[in-house]
């Protein structure tokens, strides 16, 4: 039996208290994944996305203007970390 966090968003925001932080609203689909594409909507623009396998390595990086798709070079798992500003979402992905 395996227990983790999937989904954590961090604010910058020192005014906020705990019970103040909202949930993410990221929406990042479909996960798992099958073709190695997702999709991220939800998200401020501009933003950017930047995809670790899980070792940290680093894989893919892109500022962008629009809600995005991601195309997954091979089976794994990833973190993807999206910047909206000042707020850090994280998401773990399935491949």
């Amino acid at each position: 039996m395996e227990a983790g966090i999937d989904n954590f968003y961090i604010d910058n925001d020192p005014s906020l208290s705990i019970n103040q932080v909202k949930p993410s609203l990221i929406n990042v689909f479909p996960n798992p994944t099958y073709d190695g594409i997702v999709h991220i909507q939800g998200v401020n623009v501009p933003y950017e996305y930047t995809l670790y396998d899980i070792s940290g390595k680093l894989i893919q990086y892109r500022p962008t203007n629009l809600n995005s798709e991601i195309q997954i070079p091979q089976k794994g798992l990833y973190i993807l970390k999206i910047k909206d500003g000042s707020n850090v979402f994280f998401k773990r992905i399935i491949f």
